[in-house]
């Protein structure tokens, strides 16, 4: 009955302090995040990138075509996600692997390649996979594929994409963000790489901000 118990944490968890009081005994504990890391990890900030036109270089698929598959699917853009096998032969955009793995091998983020597969054209299955692959050494790449018409299903922080209109992009809400790929659009970012930079900064931002609080 005379004992008094006083629990002290900080908002960010960054320090915690125990006090307990009694009429013979009296002891503090103050525990620093550093000492406690490995027991309490913050959350990993998780991110989806759209693949065809922020990725993958969607307009190279003619180049890559045989001369019969250019014949039979060239002709029109809308018919190149029918031509078999075509998604495992795309080429990157310009700067997008570099930037891609700038956050994909940063322990702060999880990184995830959100696509939607054309249905009728089974083999963009697995040549979205066979891609990533291909151009990624990420030990676990091969488990961050999310294949989905429903972006707007997605819970996470960040969609970076350049269609918003197109399979439920725009509809990717609180507490998430969307970030659209589009050059000529007013208050959308050019690169994939600016899109990122704009990740990693708010992301700093938010650890200066932590680390301020935990100093004062």
């Amino acid at each position: 009955p005379n004992t008094k118990f006083t629990h002290c944490f900080s908002h960010t968890n960054s320090i915690f302090i125990i006090e307990t009081k009694s009429n013979i005994d009296s002891r503090h504990f103050v525990t620093s995040a550093s000492n406690c890391k490995n027991k309490m990890k913050k959350r990993k900030t998780i991110v989806f990138i759209d693949r065809d036109g922020v990725v993958v270089d969607y307009e190279t698929a003619v180049r890559v075509m045989t001369e019969e598959e250019r014949v039979k699917y060239g002709g029109i853009k809308s018919q190149y996600k029918l031509c078999p096998n075509i998604y495992e032969r795309m080429e990157p955009m310009e700067g997008a692997i570099d930037a891609v793995n700038q956050i994909l091998w940063d322990d702060r983020f999880s990184v995830y390649f959100a696509s939607a597969p054309p249905r009728k054209n089974p083999s963009s299955y697995t040549g979205k996979q066979l891609w990533l692959l291909k151009h990624f050494v990420h030990s676990d790449v091969d488990g961050r594929l999310i294949l989905t018409k429903r972006k707007d299903l997605l819970i996470g922080d960040y969609l970076i994409d350049d269609r918003p209109e197109r399979n439920g992009a725009g509809g990717f809400r609180h507490p998430g963000r969307l970030l659209e790929i589009n050059r000529t659009k007013p208050g959308c970012f050019a690169t994939l790489q600016d899109a990122i930079d704009e990740i990693i900064r708010i992301e700093d931002m938010k650890y200066e901000c932590t680390r301020s609080r935990v100093r004062g």
